[in-house]
């Protein structure tokens, strides 16, 4: 069997500018050679690599060993010259031989496809080094710097989780065997302010009325740490505290409201009226705000009832409510906004209702 092929495997073979293709017009020029069939399709071969430029080389695969002729040579004449002479034909075996390597990926491409969707910066680090010059050094530049990127803000999350743990009891300091304890300053709160890494813990580290406030509570809050009660009622409160920011007068009345709530020996507030949605799940600065406010709780409390009213009668009434949550939720910890959103709310709803 024999099978020809006009170009070598993963190339394309050329169209030619005349009738025919260099290799058809090679074909038909040799095909009719009193030659044996090897030697044919050798000239073949040899007269479309040099039509092209060098750029075609066909491939052969013939499944016999003995000679064969498409036409025989006459009797006692002289075997028909090769075109393709062994010397040339070694160089092109050897030309597409290289051709066949030049498709293969290179070793940064190799290394790039096994790392590229690594999560170790080490090895991200280490291709780097070692191909500094390839195309596929900025992906892994890129791919470094989403990885640094994302294990930053990690420890950004884990500082602030430490950050609130230490808030939640009186910090044990640490003191070199050599030196002794220094005095807090008076302006102090109870927390080291050097560790301090809210906005609103740095607004009681700049403000002595605040400190003393922190102090205060601190001490009550030790002495009354004992119950799981009076520890959630401290993280909540912590919640709303955190929730105030920068406004120093929130701040304050938040302190003063806690203080109050120990020095009754209880670890929560009792009488304040209680919004229509369980305060333990409040996570927006806005619920939190709500929730430390008996004035803004029954408001809730009141939007809500009308709601449920007009809630069944059309979906426009569930959009517009998930709209208005979206405005009181951007007053954050300011409670005249939040006040003022449920008063439009509740004049709307009443004007449907």
């Amino acid at each position: 069997m024999i099978i020809a092929f006009s170009t070598g495997a993963g190339a394309t073979a050329a169209d030619g500018t005349g009738r025919n293709s260099p290799y058809t017009t090679a074909f038909l020029k040799n095909i009719d050679k009193p030659a044996e069939v090897r030697t044919v399709f050798q000239d073949i071969a040899a007269e479309a690599y040099r039509a092209t430029g060098r750029k075609q080389l066909p491939e052969l695969s013939i499944s016999f060993y003995d000679e064969y002729f498409f036409k025989e040579p006459p009797s006692g004449s002289a075997p028909t010259p090769n075109l393709g002479s062994s010397q040339e034909l070694d160089l092109l075996k050897k030309e597409f031989e290289d051709f066949k390597r030049s498709k293969e990926p290179n070793p940064d491409e190799k290394a790039w496809a096994s790392i590229s969707d690594t999560n170790s910066t080490a090895m991200l680090e280490e291709f780097i080094k070692q191909f500094a010059s390839s195309v596929f050094a900025g992906y892994a530049r890129a791919r470094l710097a989403e990885l640094q990127k994302r294990e930053a803000e990690l420890q950004e999350q884990r500082r602030r989780e430490e950050a609130q743990k230490v808030a939640l009891q009186t910090p044990a300091q640490d003191f070199d065997d050599h030196e002794p304890p220094e005095e807090p300053a008076l302006s102090s709160p109870s927390f080291p302010c050097a560790r301090a890494s809210l906005a609103v813990e740095h607004t009681i580290c700049n403000s002595s009325v605040l400190a003393a406030l922190d102090r205060e509570l601190s001490t009550l809050y030790v002495q009354r740490s004992g119950s799981r009660s009076v520890l959630n009622a401290q993280s909540s409160w912590l919640n709303r505290r955190n929730a105030c920011g920068t406004n120093e007068n929130c701040v304050e009345q938040r302190y003063h409201e806690r203080i109050a709530e120990l020095q009754g020996g209880g670890g929560s507030s009792a009488g304040r009226a209680n919004p229509s949605f369980p305060c333990s799940k409040a996570r927006q600065s806005a619920e939190i705000a709500i929730c430390s406010s008996s004035l803004l709780a029954d408001l809730d409390v009141q939007l809500n009832q009308l709601y449920l009213r007009v809630k069944g009668r059309s979906k426009h009434y569930a959009a517009r409510q998930r709209s208005w949550v979206d405005r009181r939720n951007a007053c954050g910890s300011d409670e005249a906004c939040i006040e003022q959103r449920y008063r439009e709310q509740i004049d709307y709803l009443q004007s449907v209702n």
